[in-house]
């Protein structure tokens, strides 16, 4: 975090910290809600956090885009190849979708939440949607007359 603001400012001024540090706060605001909620690590908080910082505010939208697509296709594989237990996921459908569920029974049937295989490692779909971002804004750039 503090090398992609040193380099901001060495790039932008002071303009491309504050672009930096707003893009990094957009970015750790999607995921506070998880990270309070235990969804999300802290380590997945302080990336995303860093990684807004390198992109900046015009661009933490797209890596917001492109970061929650590769979670996506990261969970969804890893649900096909039973690489990651689907049990916790199906409790909370269930919670939000079907109001006869018992919450306290499905609650107590679920696997110990530090259990490795009801985990989706979010930094690696953090880091590729973050390199796909930055493909992103130089395909745009060269569009651009």
């Amino acid at each position: 975090m503090l090398l992609s603001l040193i380099w901001r400012v060495f790039i932008g001024g002071w303009y491309g910290f504050t672009d930096g540090l707003l893009g990094g706060l957009v970015c750790a605001a999607f995921l506070l809600v998880p990270f309070l909620m235990r969804g999300a690590g802290g380590g997945d908080l302080k990336m995303i956090f860093g990684t807004g910082i390198a992109t900046g505010l015009k661009l933490c939208f797209a890596e917001l885009l492109f970061v929650s697509l590769t979670g996506v296709v990261l969970a969804v594989g890893m649900l096909l190849f039973r690489k990651v237990d689907g049990s916790r996921l199906k409790h909370y459908f269930r919670c939000v979708f079907d109001p006869r569920y018992d919450r306290k029974a499905g609650a107590e049937q679920l696997p110990a939440t530090e259990d490795e295989r009801g985990r989706v490692p979010f930094g690696v779909a953090i880091a590729i949607g973050t390199v796909i971002t930055l493909c992103f804004a130089i395909y745009v750039e060269r569009q651009t007359p």
